[in-house]
């Protein structure tokens, strides 16, 4: 959506960005603000960014400031209920409260980023957020968004945290399962089938919009191969290839960008092919695949989430199902402390705040589980949550958000999984 001048409505070159009201001039009108008003900035914008509704944008902070004011409420009512309880909860309190202040901040800054925002600048690939801040109707992407609450268990009452920064970072409207006849099956949530000569049970998936899938790896000559898939116009965009061809590897986001976490690679011994796991990490910047930080443990089959924050890459598989957690940050990842409960590989995963959600998945033995665990990474605490009603594993880790309450998914036999979050 291009702006107007504002004197002649015709095409704009420039914006003024001191006014209060972002101001759109061609070229002659917008000389002549400036001559009146030298001490303006004016701000070249043609074919280089859209103008923010802002309706949406008002939508967005309202949001905001409500799960804001929401979370303030339950932080009072918080630490009224705890103080009742006994001194050996007195360490639990004061982490909880941490997350609460950490998560407040977190609201605070969005609350700025998204007040300040008059323009978004033009990519190939934009966040969630920066999509919805341009759209005349921003109420598809509130309804994906939850309310922070407080959940109690026993004695211990632990804080839930808004999606928000999840929703703000990801798009999760498609779900996806390979079907025994090599077809591929998406719900949008109405259902699409197609079929991939390149996109087999190997190859990975990431959604990058609304109505395009990231497509890459699989089995050899394939394992190099990107490309988008647009699921409306049912067309394909390639890409550059990755630098380090791989299978049965993870996608998410870093920093806001599609990357891929190490997988295994096809090394032929004795004339035939042997998987060999590895810790490769490539993520796509301007329009290249750069390579990161290696993971420190060479793995394939890895759950991997961006919360807005961190990226973390949950278990996977190296000759054996694994039970470590890594966390990107500050340029490099670590193996943490606390493990999982068990091993597992396969399975989805889904952000509350910082807390991250481990669905389902295949355990050691190659059986499936319906186990879900929430994960608190300030309080280094796995706590078993409500289960699947069914034992699924997710490799391609891509489901619906239902009204930011209901993760709706293909497991591997194309069931559809819908689950609802609860920790009693």
């Amino acid at each position: 959506m291009e702006v107007g001048c504002l004197e002649c409505k015709e095409n704009n070159t420039y914006v003024c960005e001191t006014c209060s009201v972002a101001k759109g001039f061609c070229y002659n009108h917008a000389t002549e603000h400036w001559q009146n008003n030298s001490n303006h900035n004016l701000l070249l914008i043609k074919n280089s960014y859209y103008r923010v509704n802002f309706e949406s944008k008002n939508a967005i902070l309202n949001m905001l400031k409500q799960i804001y004011q929401t979370t303030e409420i339950l932080r009072d009512k918080y630490l009224k209920l705890s103080l009742d309880s006994l001194k050996k909860l007195n360490e639990s309190i004061k982490l909880t409260l941490i997350d609460f202040d950490n998560f407040l901040q977190l609201c605070n800054d969005q609350i700025k980023e998204v007040y300040t925002k008059k323009f978004v600048k033009m990519k190939k690939i934009i966040s969630n957020l920066d999509c919805s801040l341009c759209l005349d109707d921003a109420n598809f992407f509130l309804n994906q968004i939850s309310q922070s609450s407080l959940s109690q268990i026993g004695s211990m009452i632990e804080f839930i945290p808004s999606n928000f920064m999840y929703v703000f970072n990801n798009y999760k409207t498609i779900s996806i399962s390979h079907r025994i006849d090599g077809s591929i099956l998406m719900n949008t949530p109405q259902p699409i089938v197609f079929v991939d000569q390149d996109f087999k049970q190997s190859s990975r998936i990431l959604q990058i919009s609304y109505s395009e899938v990231m497509l890459t790896g699989g089995s050899f000559p394939n394992s190099n191969k990107v490309k988008i898939f647009n699921v409306h116009t049912k067309s394909y965009e390639y890409l550059p290839q990755l630098n380090v061809g791989r299978k049965f590897h993870a996608m998410t986001f870093i920093d806001g960008f599609p990357a891929v976490l190490g997988g295994s690679i096809e090394v032929a011994v004795l004339g035939s092919n042997n998987l060999t796991q590895i810790k490769s990490v490539e993520v796509f910047k301007d329009n290249a695949w750069k390579c990161f930080p290696d993971l420190n443990l060479a793995k394939n089959c890895i759950s991997a989430v961006y919360t807005g924050k961190n990226t973390w890459a949950i278990g996977g598989f190296d000759n054996t199902t694994l039970n470590s957690i890594e966390k990107f940050e500050k340029g490099a990842w670590e193996v943490i402390k606390i493990a999982l409960p068990f091993s597992v590989r396969s399975s989805l995963t889904y952000a509350l705040g910082n807390n991250i959600l481990i669905i389902g998945g295949k355990i050691s033995g190659g059986g499936e589980t319906n186990e879900v665990l929430y994960f608190n990474p300030n309080s280094q605490k796995i706590i078993k949550a409500r289960p699947l009603q069914f034992q699924s594993s997710f490799p391609e880790n891509c489901f619906y958000l239902e009204n930011g309450r209901f993760i709706q998914a293909l497991g591997e036999s194309e069931r559809v999984i819908r689950y609802e979050f609860a920790l009693n």
